[in-house]
């Protein structure tokens, strides 16, 4: 995506050209939060899911090969850790969870957010 504004030159800037900066930084960011029931982790594993805008349609606007980033809930339970996110067709968001425990951990629904940026 390329940017539609110029480069700015200082001093030469006017305030229609800041709305304008502005209006473009509002598309390329994409950040939301959405509930989401993790599958089960089965112990020392990974899990990969793709959630998709059927899912939650918060979603939509999320573009492949964006840098993207995902917080889970504050009741994220222990032994569970948030691997890496990552957009692999548009509108979609794929999530991998990790279990470093000897048990499997079937993590709870919670608020989960995102942020990426169109680049």
């Amino acid at each position: 995506m390329s940017w539609t504004v110029g480069k700015p030159l200082e001093g030469t800037w006017k305030e229609r050209d800041l709305y304008v900066f502005l209006r473009e930084i509002s598309t390329r960011f994409k950040a939301d939060s959405f509930s989401w029931n993790p599958p089960n982790v089965p112990a020392n594993s990974t899990v990969d899911t793709t959630l998709t805008t059927s899912d939650d349609p918060k979603l939509v606007g999320l573009r492949v090969g964006m840098p993207i980033t995902v917080s889970p809930p504050s009741t994220i339970d222990a032994g569970i850790v948030v691997g890496p996110a990552w957009v692999a067709t548009d509108d979609t968001l794929t999530i991998r969870l990790g279990n470093a425990t000897a048990g499997a951990i079937n993590p709870v629904t919670g608020t989960w957010a995102y942020f990426g940026m169109v680049i």
